[in-house]
């Protein structure tokens, strides 16, 4: 998939989330239209681990290129 002029692999992004002690579960995704289109992380974290939105994005910034991070993480209890 494009956005911003880049090639992006979500199952790359789901990759690396997947990596973090704290994440039980985790996917990537796009929201918006065809000429705004973001990234979104959706995480199912472990009860007692749910760190700020910052240490996610920190932590997925030391693995992945600036334009493969994520504009939104949204934390869920399981997958609808």
């Amino acid at each position: 998939m494009k956005i911003r002029g880049f090639r992006i692999e979500l199952g790359e992004i789901e990759t690396v989330l997947a990596q973090h002690p704290a994440v039980r579960d985790g996917g990537a995704g796009t929201r918006g239209c065809a000429g705004d289109k973001r990234l979104v992380a959706y995480l199912i974290t472990e009860p007692a681990a749910a760190p700020e939105v910052s240490h996610w994005r920190d932590w997925l910034s030391r693995q992945l290129p600036e334009y493969m991070l994520p504009a939104a993480f949204v934390l869920l209890e399981a997958f609808p």
